[in-house]
């Protein structure tokens, strides 16, 4: 019998931020690692879910069942020493809260984004999504909810799916932005850009030249300065 090895996706992207952190101009502002998911949260998740579930989404949160962390530059506008005082709490559990970091993961745990609808998390509100898509993606469930404007979803994760899709919504203005990559794609662009949540946006746009992803860790943090909104 063949064994398949699945990415170690949470592993690498704690190891890959624990780079980027050493740097002295950034400052981690929330770290948070779930407990791996025991067999009977596995049991409960597949019992309301109506089967098994994909196998890397699986392997995923039996690494650790939610994940999160923020971090920013220190000559971001806006960055409060008071506001971004480290805390260590999953940032995907409960109501949301303001994220203006520069980078940020807030993956809940498994039951929780199950039971969760991604309906009426940014401002209780459908952001101007169409009928269309309103009706035909009931079954979104949300997965990263880095940002208090824009967040990804989940399009399906039973075992029939072997590589799901990630949803990504934003909210612009009265508007709604949608993109579609693969579960491998989305976590190895977190692992690649640290969680850096510009990355995410800019897939929402046409802005190709802002797509290069510098390599070294001092190129990328001086990248982050071209990014920052006028405060």
């Amino acid at each position: 019998m063949t064994t398949t090895t699945l990415p170690a996706y949470s592993a690498r992207l704690l190891e890959r931020l624990d780079t980027l952190v050493s740097h002295p101009d950034i400052v981690l502002v929330n770290r948070h690692v779930g407990a791996p998911l025991s067999d009977a949260e596995l049991k409960r998740v597949e019992h309301k879910v109506g089967g098994p579930l994909s196998p890397s989404i699986t392997a995923f949160f039996r690494q650790c069942n939610g994940l999160s962390f923020e971090w920013v530059h220190r000559d971001n506008p806006r960055y409060d020493l008071k506001a971004h005082a480290f805390h260590e709490r999953n940032l995907g559990d409960g109501a949301m809260d303001a994220i203006f970091g520069d980078g940020a993961v807030a993956i809940p745990a498994l039951e929780s984004i199950v039971d969760r609808s991604w309906q009426g998390i940014l401002y209780g509100e459908d952001w101007g999504l169409d009928e269309w898509t309103l009706k035909d993606r009931a079954g979104l469930r949300p997965f990263d909810l880095y940002s208090d404007y824009s967040f990804t979803s989940f399009d399906g994760f039973t075992e029939d799916y072997e590589d799901p899709t990630i949803v990504l919504i934003g909210q612009h203005g009265a508007t709604c932005e949608v993109s579609r990559i693969s579960f491998t794609v989305y976590m190895e662009e977190l692992i690649r850009t640290y969680g850096w949540r510009e990355r995410r946006r800019i897939r929402f746009s046409y802005d190709t030249e802002r797509l290069e992803i510098p390599e070294s860790v001092d190129a990328f943090v001086d990248a982050l300065r071209k990014t920052w909104p006028e405060v």
